[in-house]
């Protein structure tokens, strides 16, 4: 029911804080537009490091990363691994989406060092290797 029942669905509104901060975002984009600059440097950097370790991210072109993990289990196991190792991701799985095609969801932020982003890589590396 959780997922299904269209009264549920997308039918959260946006919060006074959650406007409030959507606001400020696009003033700094034009008061400081170091930000914009960095976030397209961590998503490219991340997706390169996607590419060379093999994991599937599908044809994302922004800062939200699905991490194909295609099973339910498996995709709770990898999250907690990274949890427990200092990274949170949230773990989609059935019935949120599709039987076979669970997944994390990652989000790079222009905040992200570099060291942080290749933490991240090497630690997704190993958990696709070992769970």
């Amino acid at each position: 029911m959780k997922y299904f029942a269209n009264e549920n669905i997308f039918s959260a509104a946006a919060t006074p804080q959650s406007a409030g901060s959507i606001a400020k975002a696009i003033d700094l984009i034009d008061e400081e537009p170091f930000w914009r600059s960095r976030i397209w440097e961590n998503i490219i950097h991340f997706r390169k490091g996607l590419e060379s370790i093999g994991i599937d991210f599908g044809k994302s072109n922004s800062a939200i990363f699905p991490i194909m993990i295609r099973d339910n289990e498996r995709a709770m196991k990898i999250a907690d691994f990274l949890f427990q190792n200092g990274v949170f991701v949230n773990p989609i799985l059935y019935p949120a989406v599709p039987q076979k095609q669970s997944r994390l969801r990652m989000s790079v932020l222009a905040v992200h060092t570099i060291e942080q982003l290749d933490k991240t890589l090497n630690l997704l590396e190993w958990a696709f290797k070992k769970q």
